[in-house]
């Protein structure tokens, strides 16, 4: 028979579209059972960087001691629609619209623990690994949670800056959830409310055209002259480096990861300045009107969004292997150095005797042709 939990408790909601919370006592050791600290597999990256096992010893040892007290709640979420959490006996609090008491039955499932361990990780751990054989808790659980809310407020908790890196909010995410894009929005816009956040990847593009940086005033934005390189493409690059690429190794810094990106393109556009040059004068004769769009795309080859997507591809990938990260890391300014020595590897005649199709094969044939010429 399946094995179910009940606990007395309070139930308040605090606002209109906010869930539900129960509020009760248990032991940790049964809390322990149907919690989890990572909504993605256990055996998964996500579980094994949400522990420090340090932390979790040392309150392993404190629980230990006769004077052992744990007074604040550990804070846990459950999914909605969850058939492994149910609130029974719902009765509203006499004289009040917003508290009920009831009981509250949690199931005990090998396959799915149903709780999201929100905020208390280490001390529900660290009893869990202690020698006592009981220890009562105070628990706070979200009721029919959304995805995005558990998300949001694990960010919340865990975090005491207002301020939040991209890197930084990108890993807790992957560390507890898989968020569809719709999802991932929703819980930017609900960070900007409560003021944590991180530039977002339009505005860090924007920089970028900026004419002191490397694509000064030739993004395909309407308010430049000239539009010659997809935002759209770089966009991608940028939110994939964010996020998995060698930004993510600059932690809570938007004006360091601008300032990488952009020694990276500057260490691109100084590799290829002769074919950078030629291509923006040909843009600068279609302005004037001396050549026409379709003779500037003939030629078009660096400025490519095939090209940019390649260059920009693997020089991210090589930036964030461990020998040139170690470059690096302690001056970013060698992101420049890097690039232009990566590059140095391709004939002077390369862009001369390729051509580029911007299609999934064109993309691919370049690839390889390029990586052929730097490796």
């Amino acid at each position: 028979m399946p094995k179910w939990f009940t606990f007395p408790c309070q139930i308040i909601k605090q606002a209109k579209d906010a869930p539900e919370i129960a509020v009760f006592t248990c032991d940790a050791y049964d809390l322990f059972e149907v919690s989890t600290v990572s909504r993605l597999e256990e055996s998964s990256d996500g579980y094994q960087r949400m522990i420090n096992k340090k932390r979790q010893n040392d309150i392993s040892k404190y629980i230990d001691t006769p004077r052992a007290l744990i007074p604040t709640s550990i804070v846990c979420a459950a999914e909605e629609n969850d058939d492994l959490v149910k609130v029974v006996n719902k009765k509203q609090i006499e004289g009040t619209i917003d508290r009920w008491t009831a009981d509250l039955k949690i199931k005990c499932d090998k396959n799915k623990k149903p709780c999201l361990v929100i905020d208390g990780q280490h001390r529900l751990y660290g009893i869990a690994s202690s020698s006592k054989p009981t220890f009562p808790v105070s628990v706070n659980l979200l009721l029919n949670a959304k995805t995005v809310t558990q998300v949001l407020h694990f960010i919340i908790i865990n975090n005491k800056a207002t301020r939040i890196g991209n890197a930084l909010i990108n890993e807790l995410k992957g560390n507890i959830a898989h968020l569809s894009q719709k999802e991932d929005e929703e819980l930017e816009h609900l960070l900007s409310q409560l003021g944590v956040e991180s530039i977002t990847n339009e505005t860090f593009i924007s920089l970028l055209n900026d004419e002191k940086n490397a694509f000064g005033n030739i993004l395909d934005f309407k308010t430049n002259k000239m539009q010659v390189v997809s935002s759209q493409t770089l966009k991608t690059l940028i939110k994939k480096s964010r996020t998995s690429g060698f930004l993510s190794k600059i932690d809570n810094n938007d004006e360091n990861q601008i300032i990488a990106y952009n020694y990276m393109w500057e260490g691109i556009k100084k590799s290829f300045e002769k074919r950078w040059d030629f291509e923006l004068s040909l843009a600068t004769e279609v302005l004037q009107k001396q050549k026409t769009k379709t003779d500037f795309n003939k030629e078009k080859k660096i400025f490519h969004s095939g090209a940019i997507d390649v260059i920009g591809g693997l020089l991210d990938d090589e930036l964030k292997t461990t020998a040139y990260r170690r470059e690096w890391e302690e001056n970013i300014s060698k992101v420049y150095d890097i690039t232009v020595k990566i590059l140095s590897k391709v004939p002077k005649s390369f862009w001369e005797e390729i051509t580029i199709d911007n299609t999934s094969k064109g993309k691919r044939d370049f690839r390889e042709k390029f990586e052929k010429a730097i490796l």
